[in-house]
């Protein structure tokens, strides 16, 4: 027997047995880690009245309402469904071709939503949050109103750039759209 061994277990088969075992508990305990870590099952999830999950119905370029439950995507600002914009020098209905746009997206697919408050969310379609997506592809703008780090500018910036969505054509801003239509503004 090894000096070390004999330090390890006492010098006795009894403590032998024990180093195994303390041995097979450790590598059990780290492999177990390993594993809920490499799946994500070790991170917290919200609590689930913290979370809406499942099919949607687009409601507007905004706007997605679960089986019992209507949400707007936080942080963003589309047209109102009714809402009139001009493409070429002729009216067009961009409110409609925001709510398709985003219908087309999670058309079929399940939405994950994380409530901000009551009636706002973050929500990811996979691994692509919904409320980046409409500002990239220029369907909503970043909306003032929700915070002051106006956290999707950039993609706001480079959907003018590129013009995408709502940039193909002019527009007034939604937020200052339901003000002129005298529609109550929404809830950031």
């Amino acid at each position: 027997m090894s000096a070390l061994h004999a330090l390890d277990t006492g010098g006795s088969p009894a403590g032998s047995l024990r180093w195994r075992h303390r041995l097979w508990l450790v590598a059990g305990a780290v492999l177990t880690a390993t594993f809920l870590l490499y799946t994500g099952k070790a991170h917290a999830q919200p609590a689930t009245e913290h979370r809406l999950e499942g099919r949607v119905t687009v409601v507007d370029g905004d706007t997605l309402r679960f089986a019992d439950r209507t949400v707007r995507l936080w942080g963003v600002d589309a047209p109102a469904a009714r809402q009139i914009c001009q493409l070429d020098g002729k009216p067009w209905a961009c409110g409609d071709a925001a709510r398709e746009a985003l219908a087309g997206y999670v058309a079929n697919r399940r939405v994950r939503c994380d409530l901000v408050g009551d009636q706002v969310a973050r929500c990811r379609v996979g691994h692509h949050e919904l409320n980046g997506w409409v500002v990239q592809e220029g369907w909503a703008l970043d909306t003032p109103a929700a915070d002051s780090t106006r956290r999707y500018t950039r993609l706001q910036n480079d959907a003018a750039l590129a013009r995408r969505g709502l940039w193909q054509g002019q527009f007034v801003e939604p937020w200052e759209w339901r003000i002129d239509d005298g529609a109550a503004p929404p809830t950031p």
